[in-house]
């Protein structure tokens, strides 16, 4: 088993800030103990999906059109990334042409 940071970024989906519906993206570090890289991507989307559902169901953000594009994957040696999990880095999808 190995550590693996898996970099997702996540678009087109909405968030929901002071009653103004946001079009944007999002890019996320899911850090997975996991045997194989593939494993790990697998392992990765699970987690982010239910990250993201646990939001949607609060009504903070729409995400069910966005797509999980991979943007990379690398073994980590930092240990204590998986008790203490980065949140979303969000961006603004009308400032990207």
């Amino acid at each position: 088993m190995s550590l693996f940071k898996v970099c997702f970024d996540v678009s087109p989906l909405y968030i929901h800030l002071d009653g103004v519906r946001t079009r944007c993206g999002f890019l996320s570090n899911v850090y997975i103990l996991a045997p194989s890289k593939s494993e790990a991507v697998s392992a990765a989307r699970v987690r982010l999906n239910k990250a993201l559902g646990e939001r949607a169901e609060k009504g903070e953000i729409e995400y069910s059109n966005a797509e999980f594009t991979v943007d990379s994957v690398e073994r980590s040696v930092q240990l204590w990334k998986l008790v203490r999990p980065e949140g979303f880095v969000f961006y603004s999808k009308d400032d990207v042409s």
